[in-house]
């Protein structure tokens, strides 16, 4: 997405998340005792901390990227349209070398740039999958203690997974507005 102004590029991903997250977001507070609820947000800051270390570092990287792959389309239009001087110098294999060098310190940094987002993406997994076993654990200490039923277990799972339907939304939201 290409957007002529960054203020109107967040309106429009806000405008696109918000009828998915909000719905799940207000039955799940509304449903679920709070201090499960807070159980099932104890999660969010951390990986709200991360998704900012996570795109400050990706957009590092991407405007390297960009800069590298702009200095190599400037090094091959520079040789190409001295072509008769870089002949008449026998420069070809040079100029040649010069640009695979450019090419491959951009690929290098895409690379390190897919390598960070793969990591969040693991992080962010597991911080996910920590937080369902944190939740069932909690819900089978309640039931074995007869504070809960195995229905409104199975109901706070049911909410569990809506607030996690509304974290995925979110970083949908997130990656667009790192693009």
């Amino acid at each position: 997405l290409l957007y002529t102004s960054p203020l109107l590029a967040v309106l429009m991903l806000a405008a696109a998340a918000m009828p998915k997250m909000c719905p799940m977001l207000m039955t799940a507070a509304g449903t679920i005792a709070p201090a499960r609820f807070l159980i099932l947000g104890a999660v969010v800051p951390a990986i709200a901390v991360g998704a900012v270390v996570y795109g400050r570092r990706v957009r590092k990287l991407a405007k390297q990227v960009q800069d590298s792959l702009a200095e190599s389309s400037a090094l091959a239009e520079e040789s190409l349209s001295g072509i008769r001087t870089v002949r008449a110098f026998a420069a070809e294999t040079r100029e040649g070398g010069r640009y695979d060098a450019s090419i491959d310190h951009a690929f290098g940094l895409a690379t390190k740039r897919s390598r960070a987002s793969a990591t969040f993406l693991v992080i962010v997994t597991f911080a996910g999958n920590a937080a369902a076993a944190v939740v069932f654990w909690y819900g089978a200490r309640l039931v074995v203690a007869k504070q809960l039923t195995v229905g409104q277990l199975t109901a706070f799972l049911v909410y569990t997974l809506i607030v996690g339907f509304s974290l995925g939304a979110l970083a949908d939201l997130w990656a667009e507005f790192m693009k």
